[in-house]
C-alpha cells in the first residue's frame, strides 16, 4: 500500500485506487502515523492530535472505532502494542521515505545522472507536505523537515544541472528557487553562476544587484559565496566570443536561451506562461517551443488563438473545439476536465482581455497537475494560478555592437529593401533600435519604411514621431509600461504614412476573428490586391500560406490600437460567412465534403464571431447559422457548433419557427451529451411547432437516436422512416439515406439480420448510380457490415474497414466511432482476442482523444467479454458492474447475451461473493480514468502472457467506466 504525504494525504491500495478516507479525523490519524514512521504512538498523542488540549470524555472509545475502520478499510497495516499504535513499515511505502533515500543517493552521483535522480525525487511532491495537516503540532515538525530536504534537494537539481552542463535547465530551477524564497543565499548564488557559465554575463551581474538588494532590504548582507559568482561574473565579461545565434527556429533572432529555459521548464511544470509587454513576440517564441515539442507528445500539440475570441464565455468552447473534445452540453469545464489524461501540449495564446476565464479553463484542464497535459499560455501578465511558472520574455537585447535587435533590424530590412542598410550603418541603426526599446514589433513596423526611406531619415523620424510620444494607449489597459506607449505611437505613425483607403481597410479589418483569405477580405471589405500586400509590406498584417492560399492576419498588438468596424462591415462580415455556411452545408452531402469539411474547420473562428454578433443584429441570421451549420456538427459531434444555438433560445421565445429550428439543433446536442429525456421534449416539440422540413430531418434524427439508444428498436424503426420521408420531400439525399440506414441498424441490432439484409439489398438497388459523399458512403459501408456480422466475419470486418477509411479521410467522427467499435469486437469473437485487445486500446485512445462518451462506453462494454474470455477475470467483472448500472441505458440484442454469458462464467470461477465485490468496484469508476487505466492494464496484461488463446491465471485489471449511453452495436 503506498501512503503519500508530499502533497495532501494520500492512500493507495496495491491495486491502484484511491483508499483516502474521506473522514478528516482516521486522516488525521494516518497523518500522525506517519508523522512518526516506524515508532509507536499512545493512544493519548493521538487523542490530543483529535480534539486538542481538552478531548471529551468518549475520545478514547471514537479513536478506538476509528482505528477500527482504519483497518477494515486499508488492511492491517496498523499494528498495536501496549505502547500505543504504529504502521507496520513492512506492508506500506511512504513516498517521503523515497524522497529521502533518492536525496541521498544522488549525493554521491555523476553529475547527469543526480540530475536525473532528483528530478524523479522532486516529482513526487504534489503540494505542501501534509497539505492542510501541516500545521498540527504533531506534525508540524515533521513537515517542515521535509520542506527543508525538499529546498536542499532543489538547491542539488539545479547545481547538478550546472555541472552537467544543461546551464538553460539550471538557470529556470535557480529562478524559481529565487522567486519562491528571494532572501536564500544559496539559490542567488547558484542562478549567478548559471548565468555566467551560459555566457550570459550581464543577467548574471544583474542578479547579483537583485540579490543584493533584496538581502539588504530585509538587513542582510550578501555571503561571501554570492560576492565571489559576482566577481566571477566581471572576470568572464568580455572573454567570450558572442556565440551563433540560435533564433533559427521560425526565423527567431536572439531567443535560444528563452527556448531552451522555456523546455526546461515545461519539462517539470504542467503550466508555463510566457509573460511580456505586446510586440515582444510571445506567440513566435511560444510557438517555436511547441514545435520543439511537437513529438514529445503522444496526442500532439494544439493552438488556441484567443485573439479571436471575444466574448470570455466562448473561450471553454474555443478550448474544447481545439483540443477536439465532445461532451455534456450543460458545462464545457467539465468536458475539459475529461482531458487531463491527455498527453497533449495546448498553446493558450493571448490570454490578457479573457483572463479569468483563461484560469477557470487551465484549472479544468490541469486539476492537481498530475495528469500528462500541459499547457503554454502567453499573456501580458502571469493568470495568476497555482503551480504556475512564469517566464518573462524581455525585448531583444539592443546592447553592444551586432545585438540581436541590430540583427533582426537588418534582416527585416533587407527583406524589405534588398541592400538597403550600408557598411557605415551600424551607429544609424544601433539608434534606431534603441528609441523602440528592442520591441521586435516596433523594429519590424519601422524595418518595412526602409523600402521608400533612407536609415538616416528613418532614425529621425522615429526621433520626432515616437520618442517623445507618451499619450495614453489601449496596451497599458492591464498595468502599462513606456515600451506600449512607444509601440503605440510606432503603429500610429505607420498608419499615418497609408493612403485613406488601405487606412480605412486596416481600420476595418478589426471585423475578422484570425486568419482570412484574400477573397473572403475581397468580399467583406471591398478591398483590392494592391492594398492587401501594402498593408503586409508594411507588418500592420501578417501573411501565411495554406495549401497554395494566402491568408492575412492583424497581429493582436495591432488590433488594440487600430480602429473598430462600422455596422456595414459588421453586416457585411455576416452576410458573407452565413452564405458560406450555406453553402458548404450543400456541398458536405456531395462528393466535395472534403473541400467543404476543410472550409468550415478553417472558419471556426468567423463563425463563432458572426453567429455572436448575429444575435444583436439579426436574429434570423442567426438561426439560419445554427441550421446550416447543425449536419456539420452531428457528423463531426462537433458539440460548440450545436451549442451556440443554445444562446439563441431566450432571443426565440415568441417566435415559435425559429425557436423550433433552434430546438431541433439543441436537441442533437443533447444526445451527444446523452441527456436523452430532455433531448426528446425538444425534438418533440419542434416537430409539434414546425412544417419546416430541415427543422423536421434535425429532431426526427434526434429521436432515432435516442430510441435506438434506449434499446426501443420498433420506436426507432418507426422515426427512421419518418425521417426518410421527410428526406425525400425536401430532395435531400443525406436524410433520405440516413433514414434508411437507421431503419436497418435497428434490425440488425436486433439480431433480424434477414430483413436488415433485404432492406439494404433494396437500398443498394435505389441508390445505384447516385454520387455520395464520402460520409454517405461510409454509412451504406457500415450497415453492410451489420447486415452480416458473425454469419461473414471477413466481408463484415473488410465494410467496416472501409467504412473507417472514408469517414477519416472527411473527418467524420459519428459514423467512424460506430464502424470501429464493431470491427473491434467482431475481431474479438471470430479472430484472435489477444490481437484484438491491442486494437480495443487504440479505439479507447482514439475515444479518450475525442471525448465522445457513447462510443467509449459501447468499446467497454464489448472489452467486458473479451476480458473475461482471455482469463482477466477480476477486471471483466469490475467492467460489467460499471456498464450494468441502473442509471445506464440497458444493453440488448447479442450484446445483452455476451454481456449475460461472461457474466455467469465469471460467477462461477469467481464465486458470488467476489463477484460482487469486483462488480461493486467497478460501478464506482467514472469513464475518462477508466479508459486510460483500461489501456495501461491491457497493455500490462499482453506483457504477461502468451499469443495463446487458453486461459491464463486471472489479471486484476481495473477498468474505469462512468455514467454514459451509448449506440448499441452487433
Amino acid at each position: 500500500m503506498d501512503i503519500r504525504v508530499l502533497g495532501p494525504l494520500q492512500v493507495v491500495s496495491a491495486t491502484g485506487v484511491d483508499v483516502t478516507p474521506t473522514s478528516p479525523s482516521q486522516r488525521t490519524v494516518i497523518a500522525v502515523l506517519v508523522a512518526e514512521f516506524g515508532s509507536y504512538v499512545d493512544a493519548d498523542s493521538l487523542t490530543e492530535a483529535l480534539w486538542g488540549g481538552v478531548p471529551p470524555a468518549s475520545a478514547h472509545r471514537t479513536l478506538h472505532s476509528y482505528l477500527s475502520r482504519l483497518r477494515s478499510s486499508l488492511g492491517p497495516v496498523i499494528k498495536s502494542s501496549a505502547a500505543g499504535y504504529a504502521l507496520d513499515r513492512t506492508q506500506i511505502r511512504l513516498d517521503a521515505a523515497e524522497f529521502r533515500t533518492a536525496t541521498d543517493i544522488a549525493g554521491n552521483l555523476p553529475a547527469a545522472t543526480a540530475a536525473d535522480q532528483l528530478r524523479s525525487a522532486l516529482a513526487l511532491w504534489r503540494g505542501r507536505a501534509f497539505g492542510e495537516l501541516a500545521g498540527l503540532p504533531q506534525i508540524a515538525a515533521t513537515a517542515h523537515g521535509l520542506e527543508l530536504i525538499r529546498l536542499g534537494a532543489r538547491e542539488q537539481f539545479a547545481d547538478a544541472l550546472l555541472r552537467s552542463g544543461d546551464h538553460a535547465g539550471a538557470i529556470v530551477e535557480a529562478d524559481a528557487l529565487v522567486t519562491e524564497h528571494p532572501l536564500h543565499d544559496p539559490a542567488w548564488v547558484l542562478l549567478v553562476r548559471a548565468y555566467t557559465a551560459a555566457r550570459r554575463q550581464a543577467e548574471a551581474i544583474n542578479t547579483f544587484r537583485r540579490a543584493h538588494r533584496a538581502l539588504t532590504d530585509a538587513g542582510l548582507e550578501p555571503s561571501e559565496r554570492l560576492r565571489r559568482a559576482q566577481q566571477a561574473a566581471f572576470d568572464t565579461a568580455g572573454t567570450f566570443e558572442r556565440p551563433p545565434d540560435e533564433g533559427d527556429e521560425a526565423g527567431l533572432i536572439g531567443r535560444g536561451s528563452d527556448l531552451d529555459a522555456i523546455c526546461a521548464l515545461l519539462e517539470r511544470s504542467s503550466l508555463v506562461t510566457v509573460v511580456g509587454a505586446g510586440g515582444v513576440g510571445k506567440t513566435a517564441v511560444a510557438r517555436a517551443v511547441i514545435d520543439r515539442h511537437r513529438n514529445l507528445h503522444n496526442a500532439g500539440v494544439r493552438v488556441v488563438e484567443l485573439a479571436a475570441v471575444t466574448d470570455p464565455g466562448a473561450v471553454p468552447d474555443a478550448v474544447i473545439t481545439a483540443i477536439g473534445l465532445t461532451g455534456d452540453a450543460g458545462n464545457p469545464l467539465d468536458v475539459l476536465r475529461q482531458a487531463r489524461h491527455l498527453d497533449v501540449l495546448v498553446l493558450l495564446d493571448n490570454c490578457e482581455h479573457v483572463l479569468d476565464s483563461v484560469c477557470a479553463v487551465t484549472d479544468a484542464l490541469l486539476g492537481g497537475g498530475d495528469g500528462s497535459l500541459r499547457v503554454i499560455a502567453t499573456s501580458r501578465e502571469l493568470l495568476g494560478m497555482p503551480r504556475e511558472y512564469g517566464w518573462p520574455l524581455r525585448p531583444l537585447d539592443t546592447g553592444g555592437p551586432d545585438s540581436p535587435a541590430q540583427q533582426y533590424f537588418s534582416v527585416r530590412a533587407s527583406a524589405a529593401r534588398p541592400g538597403a542598410l550600408a557598411a557605415g550603418d551600424d551607429h544609424v541603426v544601433d539608434r534606431i533600435v534603441r528609441q523602440l526599446d528592442g520591441l521586435p514589433l516596433a523594429i519590424e513596423l519601422a524595418a518595412a519604411r526602409v523600402a521608400t526611406l533612407g536609415v538616416a531619415d528613418l532614425a529621425d523620424q522615429i526621433e520626432a514621431n515616437i520618442s517623445g510620444s507618451t499619450d495614453a494607449t489601449p496596451l497599458t489597459r492591464r498595468g502599462g509600461e513606456p515600451r506600449h506607449r512607444t509601440l503605440k505611437a510606432a503603429i500610429d505613425w505607420s498608419r499615418a504614412l497609408l493612403p485613406p483607403d488601405a487606412r480605412h481597410t486596416l481600420d476595418q479589418w478589426t471585423v475578422f476573428a484570425g486568419a482570412v483569405r484574400a477573397d473572403d477580405a475581397a468580399a467583406i471589405l471591398a478591398v483590392d490586391p494592391a492594398t492587401l500586400d501594402l498593408l503586409a509590406q508594411q507588418s500592420l498584417l501578417s501573411t501565411e500560406i495554406r495549401s497554395g492560399r494566402t491568408y492575412y492576419r492583424m497581429l493582436q498588438t495591432v488590433r488594440a490600437v487600430v480602429g473598430r468596424p462600422d455596422d456595414r462591415t459588421l453586416r457585411a462580415h455576416l452576410r458573407h460567412y452565413g452564405a458560406v455556411a450555406a453553402e458548404c452545408a450543400q456541398t458536405l452531402q456531395t462528393s466535395g465534403e472534403a473541400d467543404a469539411h476543410r472550409r468550415l474547420t478553417e472558419l471556426i473562428d468567423e463563425l463563432r464571431i458572426a453567429h455572436s454578433r448575429a444575435r444583436t443584429l439579426d436574429i434570423e441570421a442567426a438561426v439560419a447559422l445554427s441550421v446550416n451549420l447543425h449536419w456539420f456538427g452531428v457528423s463531426r459531434l462537433h458539440t460548440e457548433l450545436l451549442g451556440w444555438a443554445g444562446k439563441l433560445t431566450p432571443l426565440v421565445q415568441d417566435r415559435p419557427t425559429l425557436a423550433a429550428a433552434v430546438d431541433a439543433t439543441l436537441s442533437y446536442r443533447l444526445v451527444i451529451a446523452e441527456q436523452l429525456d430532455s433531448a426528446r421534449v425538444r425534438a418533440d416539440c419542434a416537430i409539434r411547432t414546425s412544417s419546416e422540413h430541415s427543422t423536421r430531418a434535425h429532431a426526427l434524427e434526434a429521436l432515432g437516436d435516442c430510441s435506438l439508444f434506449e434499446g426501443d428498436l420498433p420506436a426507432a424503426y418507426d422515426h427512421y422512416g419518418a425521417l426518410s420521408r421527410v428526406g425525400i420531400a425536401m430532395g435531400n439525399s443525406y436524410y433520405e439515406l440516413i433514414g434508411r440506414v437507421g431503419q436497418i441498424m435497428t434490425l440488425a441490432y436486433g439480431n433480424r439480420r434477414a430483413e436488415a439484409a433485404a432492406e439494404l439489398g433494396a437500398l443498394n438497388v435505389d441508390f445505384a448510380g447516385r454520387i455520395l459523399s464520402p460520409t454517405q458512403a461510409s454509412w451504406l459501408e457500415y450497415v453492410r457490415g451489420e447486415a452480416v456480422l458473425d454469419d461473414a466475419p471477413v466481408a463484415a470486418t473488410a465494410a467496416f474497414d472501409r467504412s473507417i477509411e472514408l469517414a477519416d479521410s472527411v473527418g467524420s467522427r459519428y459514423v467512424a466511432g460506430v464502424a470501429r467499435v464493431s470491427a473491434v469486437s467482431l475481431e474479438a469473437r471470430t479472430g484472435d482476442p489477444v490481437a484484438a485487445l491491442t486494437r480495443y486500446a487504440e479505439v479507447i485512445e482514439h475515444w479518450l482523444g475525442t471525448g465522445s462518451w457513447s462510443h467509449l462506453l459501447t468499446t467497454m462494454r464489448n472489452l467486458a467479454s473479451t476480458l473475461e474470455a482471455v482469463g482477466a477475470d477480476h477486471g471483466a467483472a469490475q467492467l460489467i458492474g460499471a456498464v450494468s448500472r441502473p442509471d445506464k441505458t440497458r444493453s440488448y440484442g447479442a450484446e445483452a447475451a455476451r454481456l449475460a454469458d461472461a457474466t455467469a462464467a465469471l460467477r462461477s470461477r469467481l464465486g458470488t461473493d467476489m463477484f460482487d465485490s469486483e462488480y461493486a468496484v467497478g460501478a464506482t469508476r467514472d469513464l475518462s480514468t477508466g479508459g486510460r487505466i483500461a489501456i495501461t492494464e491491457i497493455r500490462r496484461l499482453l506483457e504477461h502472457r502468451t499469443p495463446s488463446l487458453q486461459p491464463v491465471e486471472p489479471e486484476h485489471v481495473v477498468i474505469d467506466v462512468d455514467d454514459r449511453r451509448t449506440i448499441e452495436s452487433g
